[in-house]
């Protein structure tokens, strides 16, 4: 068994009240069995607060939240009332382990902290070195086979980190580069056949030059990034909730039915093409480093990387349109503090919600938007 961290985990720690968001509203919020018991169980003043609050008539158990989306545990500086009261040893598990996440593919462990965390997300986003993701055995597993499988699975994390942190290349080719690469080495992978050559072809500058220089130049098609985005919001259900992303879904639906169609996507490009500039792509490198780790340590179908991607791709894909209809709204780019914000309110619907996910794949999948060339055209 070996377990997977990225270096940036290692400073994470909780900023409390301090945090720009909360981790306590907006979602749901379930109780372990054990904690159920225990807080039943209270007998201080919360306790009856407890016994009010704790839904236990599904599986889960959860939280009864407040009409504004809010634990009612969570006091008015975003503090938790039962930490203060009851101590941290007495939190339910969703609450001692979020935002930490631990993904297991065979003898594969990923563990590491969620974008859905603000802080976290700004720790990976703002390292300016290369993300590294580090690998090491488990003591307890010191004498277990590793299996082909898992050996598959970390050879093409670890080549994928390396052709999307090439910053010789643009991180539109390094996209190109790391889209062929999951295809071709699935491919070898499944058809038993050519595998070393498949991965020695990603392994070098010189080879996967001549590959790009074989790719035909072209832009990204807009018409596809809405059609998939706009099948990401209508699984997400933004229309029916008013959060941060449902407001910036109303805001550029309005401008698109009332604006001079030409105009409004002459602005939109424009309004993509202020978050392509060079001095972000270390934002966005740290980020398609972490998303691709994430989904092929735990793809929507399990062996195939390619489901991975996809959806790695789905991901990165709608957050840019957020931030370009943010930045549309604005009239020019958003700030980072407001794409941490809605970087991390995204990932809880694609980190923390294993139906979301394979809805959207399994969307892209009719509409034929898992295969390289439509992926490739969402670049």
């Amino acid at each position: 068994m070996k377990t997977l961290t990225p270096d940036v985990c290692d400073s994470f720690s909780c900023i409390d009240s301090k945090c720009p968001d909360t981790c306590c509203a907006g979602w749901n919020i379930y109780v372990d069995d054990n904690s159920v018991a225990y807080y039943t169980s209270v007998n201080e003043p919360i306790g009856d607060e407890l016994r009010q609050n704790i839904i236990t008539n599904h599986t889960p158990a959860s939280f009864r939240l407040t009409p504004e989306g809010r634990c009612p545990f969570l006091n008015e500086n975003n503090l938790c009332r039962l930490y203060i009261t009851l101590g941290p040893d007495k939190l339910c598990g969703t609450c001692t382990m979020f935002p930490r996440l631990h993904l297991q593919n065979h003898d594969l462990m990923l563990s590491c902290t969620s974008l859905a965390c603000p802080e976290s997300a700004r720790l990976y986003l703002t390292q300016t070195s290369p993300l590294r993701i580090t690998a090491h055995d488990e003591p307890q597993f010191s004498n277990a086979t590793f299996s082909s499988s898992s050996a598959y699975i970390l050879t093409v994390i670890q080549t994928a980190t390396a052709l999307i942190q090439d910053r010789s290349l643009t991180l539109k080719s390094r996209l190109i580069l790391t889209i062929l690469y999951y295809y071709n080495r699935h491919a070898s992978f499944v058809s038993g056949k050519n595998l070393s050559a498949a991965q020695a072809m990603f392994s070098s500058p010189a080879l996967y030059q001549q590959l790009l220089d074989e790719q035909p130049h072209s832009e990204y098609d807009l018409i596809l990034r809405l059609r998939l985005f706009r099948s990401v919001a209508e699984i997400l259900k933004l229309g029916q909730n008013e959060t941060l992303l449902t407001n910036i879904y109303k805001d550029f639906n309005q401008s698109y039915v009332e604006s001079d169609r030409d105009i409004f996507i002459h602005s939109l490009n424009a309004a993509f093409s202020s978050y392509e500039i060079r001095s972000y792509d270390i934002e966005k490198e740290n980020l398609l480093v972490y998303i691709f780790l994430r989904y092929t340590i735990h793809p929507v179908i399990e062996d195939d990387i390619t489901s991975a991607l996809a959806l790695g791709i789905s991901f990165y894909i709608t957050y840019l349109c957020f931030v370009a209809f943010a930045s549309l709204h604005n009239q020019k780019l958003i700030s980072f503090e407001h794409r941490l914000t809605i970087l991390s309110r995204l990932a809880r619907f694609f980190e923390h919600n294993s139906q979301n996910t394979s809805l959207i794949y399994r969307k892209m999948k009719e509409d034929g938007m898992t295969d390289p060339q439509a992926l490739l055209n969402l670049l």
